[in-house]
C-alpha cells in the first residue's frame, strides 16, 4: 500500500470541518473526444474561478482552520491541465490545514509527471491519458496524484490506468481518494476499493473519510451498491464524501449532480427532523445496505458550504443528529466573488411541471402562484414533512407502514414509505405522481381564493399540514390524497389515531374514492366521543375529525361556497 504522510494536516476529532463543494457545470463543457478536458472559453475555466473565489471567501470571512481542516472538493475532469501552474500558485498561498482535492482533465504522461513523478501507473502510458485527482495541503508545497484505475465506458481505449488507491495520513486524520468508476461493481466484486480496504484492515488502519469525485450522469446507479456495501462492512465509521458536477440546465430532472455524502445508518439520527434541513435531506441507499445518502439539493448553486464532523467523531450511543451537515449554505459566482444565495430553486423546479395540471377545476393562476410561493418558502425539510401528510404512504412489501410524524420502525433512515423520501428528484417523475400532487396544490389554491389564507406547515399531533384563518380564528387541517389506495388501507392506518385521548385534525380528502379514510362507524357518535365505562368526562369533549371528501369539496368550489363549507364542517361543530 502506498502511504502518503501529510504532516501539515491535522484534526481534533470532535471539531467540525468546513467542506466546500464546488459544482461547475461540466455536462456541456467537456471536449467530445479524448483527451477529455474542460473547454476553455475564457482565460481560466469556471472551475479555477470557483476555486479562487472559495479560497478568497475562506480567507476573508472564516477563522483559520487550526483544529480541523477545511476541505475544498472539485469534481472529476473539472480543471484543465494547462491551468495547473496557476492552481499550484493559488494552493501555495492558501491557509495551512486546507485540504484540496480536485479532478484534473486528461493528461499526458509528461504533464502528470510534472506534478508528481512517482510509480503510480500500471506500466508505460503508450500514448494514453491519465485521469487524476490532485491532492494538496495549503501552503505545504507538496502535490500528489491519485490516478483513476477503472476506465469509464468512454475511456476504455484511452485511459492510462493507475496502480491502486493511496492512503493519506495526517495528524488525527486518515483518508483516501477514488475517482468515479473505481466504485463500479466488477466480477466477484473485486473492485479497487475492496482490495484497498482489505489492506487497510491487515494494517489495522481506519479511514476518517473517503473522497469520491465524479462526472457521472447516474450518480445513484445501483451498480455502485456492492462497493458501497464493502466500505460499510470494512469501516462503518468512514464517511464517504461525494463531489459531482452540476447539470447544464437548472432543472432537476436530469438527475445529475449529486453532491453530499454516504454514511452508515448507525451514525444518522433516527428522526426526519434531524435528517432533513432547509437545503438537504437523507435518502436510503438501495434496500438492505444500511446506508444513507446525504443530498445537497441545490444542484444549480455554484458552491455549497457545509459544516460537519465525520462519522468517526460521533458516539452512536449519544448522538444528537445535528453534527452531520448541520449547516448548509449556497453561493453563486459573480465577478466580485461568491454571493450568498438562499433561494429554494429545487422546490421551484419540482413544482414547475405540476402547476399547469392544477387548473382543471378552474383554479386561478394567481392563487396557484401564491400557494407555490408558500411551499417554496418552507425549505426542503418542512416541504418534505408537508408532503408526508399530503401524499399517502405507498405500500411497501415486508415493511410496516406508518403515518407522518411516526418514526419508521428501526429509524426514519430506513423509510421507503414515500417516493419523495426515497428520492426527492423522482417526486414528479411520472404523470400519475404529478396528478396527485396537482390535486393537493389545486385544493390549497381554492382555499387561497376563498380568503382562508392556507399556510403549509406540519404537525404530527394533531396530524396536519395546513393552517387556515377563518374570521381571525386559526384552524388546523390536513389536506390528504390517498394516492390510489382504497378506503380500508386508510382506515387501518388511521384507526389508532382516531381514538381518544388524542386531539385529531380535520381532513380534506382528495382522490376518486369517496370512501377513503372514512372513520369506522362504531367510533363515531355525531362529532363527539361518547363517554362510557371509566372514560374520563374530559375525553367526551374531544372532537372526532370532520372530513370533507373530494366531490363535496369541488362541488362547493363550483358553487363558490368553500368558505361556508369550511365554517360548517370545521368551525361550528
Amino acid at each position: 500500500m502506498d502511504i502518503v504522510a501529510l504532516p501539515n494536516l491535522r484534526r481534533l476529532r470532535q471539531t467540525p470541518s468546513r467542506v466546500w463543494y464546488l459544482q461547475p457545470k461540466l455536462a456541456a463543457a467537456l471536449t467530445n473526444e479524448a483527451p477529455f478536458v474542460p473547454i476553455l472559453d475564457a482565460e481560466t475555466s469556471r472551475s479555477l474561478q470557483l476555486i479562487r473565489a472559495c479560497l478568497r471567501k475562506e480567507g476573508e470571512e472564516f477563522p483559520a482552520p487550526t483544529e480541523a481542516p477545511t476541505l475544498l472538493l472539485v469534481p472529476e475532469l473539472a480543471i484543465h491541465p494547462d491551468e495547473w501552474p496557476l492552481l499550484r500558485s493559488d494552493l501555495q498561498r492558501c491557509r495551512p490545514n486546507t485540504l484540496f482535492v480536485g479532478g484534473l482533465g486528461h493528461m499526458t504522461e509528461l504533464q502528470a509527471r510534472a506534478i508528481e513523478d512517482a510509480d503510480l501507473w500500471d506500466g508505460p502510458s503508450d500514448g494514453k491519458f491519465t485521469n487524476c485527482a490532485v491532492i494538496a495541503v495549503g501552503g505545504s508545497g507538496q502535490y500528489f496524484l491519485q490516478p483513476k484505475i477503472v476506465p469509464s465506458t468512454a475511456e476504455r481505449d484511452v485511459l492510462w490506468k493507475g496502480k491502486g488507491i493511496r492512503l493519506f495520513e495526517g495528524t488525527g486524520i486518515t483518508f483516501a481518494v477514488v475517482v468515479c468508476s473505481e466504485l463500479l461493481d466488477r466480477p466477484l466484486h473485486e473492485t479497487p476499493l475492496k482490495t484497498f480496504l482489505e489492506e487497510t484492515d491487515k494494517q489495522n488502519r481506519r479511514l476518517s473519510f473517503v473522497i469520491w469525485i465524479q462526472h457521472n450522469p447516474k450518480p445513484r446507479s445501483a451498480e455502485f451498491a456492492p462497493s458501497l456495501q464493502q466500505l460499510r462492512m470494512h469501516s462503518s465509521a468512514t464517511t464517504l464524501l461525494i463531489a459531482d458536477s452540476s447539470p447544464a440546465r437548472p432543472e432537476r430532472f436530469e438527475k445529475y449532480g449529486v453532491s453530499g455524502a454516504i454514511v452508515a445508518h448507525e451514525y444518522l439520527a433516527p428522526d426526519f427532523r434531524f435528517l432533513s434541513g432547509r437545503h438537504h435531506c437523507v435518502e436510503p441507499v438501495g434496500t438492505g445496505l444500511h446506508l444513507g445518502r446525504i443530498i445537497l439539493l441545490r444542484y444549480d448553486a455554484d458552491v455549497v458550504l457545509v459544516d460537519t464532523v465525520f462519522c468517526d467523531a460521533i458516539d452512536i450511543h449519544s448522538k444528537t443528529g445535528k453534527t452531520l451537515f448541520a449547516n448548509v449554505r449556497h453561493y453563486s459566482y459573480c465577478p466580485d466573488g461568491l454571493a450568498p444565495n438562499d433561494e429554494n430553486c429545487h422546490i421551484q423546479d419540482l413544482l414547475h411541471p405540476v402547476l399547469p395540471r392544477c387548473t382543471t377545476q378552474g383554479v386561478g393562476d394567481a392563487a396557484l402562484e401564491r400557494v407555490a410561493a408558500k411551499l417554496v418558502a418552507l425549505g426542503i425539510g418542512r416541504f418534505l414533512s408537508f408532503l408526508d401528510v399530503a401524499l399517502w404512504p405507498c405500500p411497501s412489501v415486508g415493511e410496516e407502514q406508518h403515518l407522518a410524524g411516526e418514526r419508521h420502525p428501526g429509524g426514519d433512515f430506513l423509510c421507503h414509505c414515500w417516493r419523495h423520501r426515497v428520492c426527492l428528484d423522482r417526486l414528479c417523475e411520472d404523470s400519475v405522481q404529478q396528478e396527485w400532487l396537482a390535486e393537493v396544490l389545486g385544493a390549497l389554491a381554492t382555499l387561497e381564493q376563498s380568503d382562508l389564507d392556507p399556510t403549509p406547515t406540519f404537525n404530527s399531533r394533531p396530524l396536519k399540514n395546513v393552517d387556515l384563518v377563518v374570521d381571525d380564528r386559526r384552524v388546523m387541517i390536513a389536506v390528504i390524497h390517498p394516492c390510489g389506495r382504497d378506503g380500508s388501507v386508510g382506515e387501518a392506518l388511521l384507526a389508532d389515531r382516531w381514538r381518544p385521548p388524542l386531539r385529531l385534525p380535520f381532513c380534506i380528502v382528495l382522490g376518486e374514492d369517496a370512501r377513503s379514510l372514512r372513520p369506522r362507524a362504531e367510533s363515531v357518535d355525531a362529532s363527539r366521543v361518547r363517554p362510557s365505562g371509566g372514560t374520563d368526562a374530559s375525553r367526551a369533549e374531544i372532537a372526532i375529525p370532520a372530513l370533507v371528501y373530494q366531490r363535496e369539496f369541488w362541488a362547493a368550489h363550483a358553487a363558490n361556497s368553500i368558505r361556508a363549507l369550511i365554517i360548517e364542517r370545521f368551525v361550528t361543530i
